[in-house]
């Protein structure tokens, strides 16, 4: 395929209604027939977390760690999220002199009970956020993921689908061999601090230095 698809309606017909009287599984793994091509790579997929309404009875043992309502890391407090499937449906603040660290997981967003279309991630100043061989991304459900960095960021080998990364004046980003790119956005702004930016790719970018 010439331009592989980014995604995949499954319903009835007519073309396309929905799944709420059909045995469709919520969960297990699926293969396509690509012609001349033969079998694709199995995928496993899994949508109880993503208010898809079926009739399966198909019990699932999720290999996501779901969790409902803001995540506020306190003070000088440590958080690790590692080899882990992690869904955050809310947003992330890490205030004070506190550390996120994020490594080899998939962080996938939502806005849960926030009323607005962006999901957050927010660094105080004193704060500090890594993230080490890990994917950041929204859910399907059209949420926008944007970090709001006052403090220290440090992004290595991560490629990311963050929708808008704000750099504060006086906050700190070290990105070597990462991506902030998505099909909406991907923007890197950069109001003041330290930016450095290494062997990666970004949307789009802007100084706001430039303009002041």
């Amino acid at each position: 395929m010439d331009q592989p698809p980014t995604g995949l309606y499954v319903g009835t017909l007519p073309w396309v209604t929905g799944l709420d009287d059909v045995d469709f599984p919520y969960c297990g793994t699926i293969q396509f027939n690509v012609p001349d091509e033969g079998l694709t790579n199995g995928y496993h997929f899994e949508l109880r977390h993503f208010d898809c309404a079926a009739a399966s009875r198909k019990e699932c043992t999720s290999i996501w760690k779901v969790n409902e309502g803001d995540l506020v890391i306190k003070m000088a407090e440590t958080r690790l999220i590692e080899n882990t499937k992690f869904f955050r449906k809310g947003n992330i603040y890490i205030r004070a002199q506190a550390t996120l660290v994020i490594r080899d997981s998939e962080l996938m967003m939502t806005r849960g009970d926030v009323p607005t279309v962006h999901v957050y991630i927010f660094v105080d100043p004193m704060a500090t956020l890594i993230i080490d061989n890990s994917r950041i991304y929204p859910s399907p459900e059209g949420d926008l993921v944007v970090v709001i960095n006052r403090g220290k960021v440090r992004m290595t080998d991560s490629p990311t689908s963050i929708h808008g990364f704000i750099i504060a004046k006086k906050a700190r980003l070290i990105m070597s061999n990462s991506e902030v790119v998505y099909y909406i956005g991907g923007l890197l702004q950069i109001e003041g601090g330290d930016t450095r930016v290494i062997d990666s790719k970004l949307g789009a970018l802007v100084s706001m230095i430039l303009w002041q």
